[in-house]
């Protein structure tokens, strides 16, 4: 129960310092690159993002430009760091991309077997994630006490995924239906698919898995092979 209590501290720690960041350094979270601009009355449509110093310039792509970014272009539209007055509404922008996480898995839920009730499972594990990954950003200016107004960009990720990877376990003879008297950590391969939520270089989400104990006394382990329901916390590589 400690280790849950504390794995959840730690989760809420991650999400309230993300969003601080997210808040504070725009440029960390909103690269460089291409997007599909949402304004509100409009078609959606593509665009390039480019950063100049502290200023945010979306220059229009063209359907059939083959990603050729013309700056010159009347329509491109520029977010300075702070206005005197604005009058524009929120834009908003989504990039599709390939998801790489490194992921721990905070606790694993099971299911009652004949020998046990059902159990909450907090053992180490590492896993290596991959998935869809759709990142949503949201551009706008608020109103600060100086009467300036702020460049303020919000963000969330969402991604599905399938994931891989090695853990521990408790292994002892209530978990082997007394087939073994002795009590270990066991090695365990675990595997599964998962659904995340990201905030800025982090993520959160919820899995289901399945794991497979690596020694000798696999054939006696009650979970082997049995699917579980778990917590994941992570930190995205790409």
């Amino acid at each position: 129960m400690k280790k849950i209590i504390m794995a959840g501290c730690l989760t809420g720690s991650v999400l309230f310092n993300s969003c601080n960041i997210i808040q504070h350094t725009p440029q960390e979270v909103l690269l460089d690159g291409y997007y599909r601009l949402t304004e509100p009355m409009e078609e959606s449509k593509n665009v390039y993002l480019e950063w100049k110093q502290d200023e945010m310039f979306l220059i229009p792509v063209g359907e059939n430009d083959n990603g050729i970014v013309d700056s010159l272009q009347a329509e491109t539209m520029r977010f300075p760091e702070s206005l005197q007055e604005v009058d524009m509404e929120e834009l908003s922008l989504v990039k599709p991309s390939f998801d790489i996480d490194l992921i721990t898995v905070l606790f694993k839920y099971r299911p009652s077997e004949p020998s046990l009730p059902k159990q909450m499972n907090s053992d180490l594990s590492g896993a290596i994630y991959t998935g869809y990954r759709r990142d949503y950003f949201r551009i706008g200016y608020h109103k600060v006490p100086t009467g300036e107004y702020r460049r303020q960009v919000s963000h969330i990720g969402y991604s599905a995924g399938v994931f891989a990877g090695f853990g521990a376990t408790a292994v002892n003879p209530w978990v082997t239906s007394d087939q073994i008297s002795d009590e270990y950590e066991g090695v365990v391969f675990s595997a599964g698919f998962a659904g995340l939520v990201g905030l800025n270089h982090f993520t959160v989400g919820m899995a289901i898995g399945w794991d497979r104990l690596l020694d000798q006394n696999r054939r006696h382990w009650i979970y082997q092979n049995k699917p579980w329901v778990g917590a994941t916390l992570g930190i995205n590589l790409n």
